[in-house]
């Protein structure tokens, strides 16, 4: 039994990594696709209402978080081959 607990570990992992990978996309997508900065033309000039939250217009904390996430998914690949999970 422990054995098959085990065995599903994998693949649950595999399911979150995917749905996380495509969050990052999208979001990656928002800011390098011109849409990020036509909300943050509008904000300045007061196009937004007040009271929306605006942590999606900082550009250093995407920055870093897109920077973090890369790290983080190129040593979930290399773990991944470890385990045998990926193509060497």
């Amino acid at each position: 039994m422990r054995l098959q607990i085990f065995a599903l570990q994998p693949a649950k992992i595999c399911s979150k990594i995917c749905a996380f990978v495509l969050c990052e996309q999208a979001l990656e997508a928002y800011y390098s696709g011109g849409v990020w900065r036509q909300d943050y033309d509008d904000d300045c000039v007061g196009k937004i209402p007040c009271e929306l939250k605006r942590g999606g217009l900082s550009e250093d904390a995407v920055y870093d978080l897109l920077t973090d996430n890369n790290y983080l998914l190129k040593r979930l690949r290399e773990l991944g081959k470890c385990w045998g999970l990926f193509e060497k």
